[in-house]
């Protein structure tokens, strides 16, 4: 059991920190492309989102 546990907590943490790691290259990469207002416009409306979507969560 022990083993198993181990095995689930390596997993969680390389899921969670990888899509970490791809957030912050995706972010930084259109932070480059656009326009300091079409950025802000973008990061604005995904945070929004990702708020509504943990205020609205049913999981």
């Amino acid at each position: 059991m022990n083993n198993k546990l181990r095995e689930g907590f390596t997993f969680t943490a390389i899921g969670t920190y990888s899509n970490f790691f791809i957030q912050i290259i995706v972010q930084a990469i259109l932070s480059r492309l656009l326009s300091p207002k079409q950025y802000f416009d973008g990061s604005s409306i995904s945070h929004f989102l990702k708020k509504l979507r943990g205020k609205y969560s049913f999981e």
